[in-house]
This record gives C-alpha cells, structure tokens and sequence, in this order.
C-alpha cells in the first residue's frame, strides 16, 4: 500500500493535477485470528499475486463471504 501511494505523485497526480484529494495510507494490521464484526469472524487469506503483489482477501465463513475486489476479476477489463 505504501508503495503504490507513494508512486501516486507520478501517475495519478500528473495525470489528474489538483483533482485527487491527498490520501495518507492508513491502516492497521488484521490479527492471524482475524477479527470480528456485526457477530461475524473475518479473516485475512494471503492469495499471491493478483494485479499486485501479495494480494489478501478477506473472508467471513459463517456468512459464505469472500470481499475480493481484483482477485475475482483478475485479467478482465473493467
């Protein structure tokens, strides 16, 4: 993440001068045992490489959940 937002001043920000709000990275790392929300466990699955470098997904079993973003649409234009 940090390396993508930092590469951003000679991609985004030259093709979209002023129009892109700044956008600190922010995070927090997700504990090996997951963490809960609304009474549902997730959990982070390291899946390799995606359109980037150590692609995760988040999973929530007890809801049949997989929060993908790229990974399910690895190789297909938008």
């Amino acid at each position: 993440m940090r390396k993508q937002a930092d590469e951003r001043k000679h991609t985004w920000d030259v093709d979209f001068p002023e129009l892109i709000p700044d956008s600190p990275v922010v995070y927090q790392v997700i504990p090996a045992e997951g963490f809960e929300m609304e009474g549902h466990q997730f959990r982070a699955v390291e899946v390799g490489h995606t359109d980037t470098d150590d692609t995760t997904v988040l999973h929530a079993p007890s809801i049949d959940l997989v929060v993908a973003g790229d990974v399910a649409c690895n190789g297909v234009h938008q």
